[in-house]
């Protein structure tokens, strides 16, 4: 019976952490433009560069520079980093 419990109470941690983990990655999106999210979840999404550009109708540069501003307010160093945390805020 303690066996069981133990799992319950570590399945809950992780549950618990998971539902933290959620809610810091949406506070972090949430400080995002709308621009600069669409085109860092085209990004995330797999899309390069010049598709993202020629998707939303904007230059390469803007892409690169908007994926830079996302990356700085997002505190991560790749868009693989930023990627991740909008996966775990459900945007992508």
């Amino acid at each position: 019976m303690a066996v069981a419990q133990a799992q319950s109470s570590s399945g809950f941690a992780a549950l618990a952490a998971r539902n933290e983990a959620e809610t810091d990655a949406r506070a972090l999106c949430a400080g995002l433009s709308p621009h600069v999210l669409d085109v860092l979840v085209l990004t995330a999404n797999g899309l390069r560069n010049c598709e993202v550009a020629s998707a939303l109708c904007k230059s390469n540069r803007t892409v690169e520079a908007q994926l830079s501003i996302a990356r700085r307010a997002l505190g991560v160093a790749s868009n693989i980093e930023a990627a991740v945390i909008l996966t775990k805020a459900g945007l992508v």
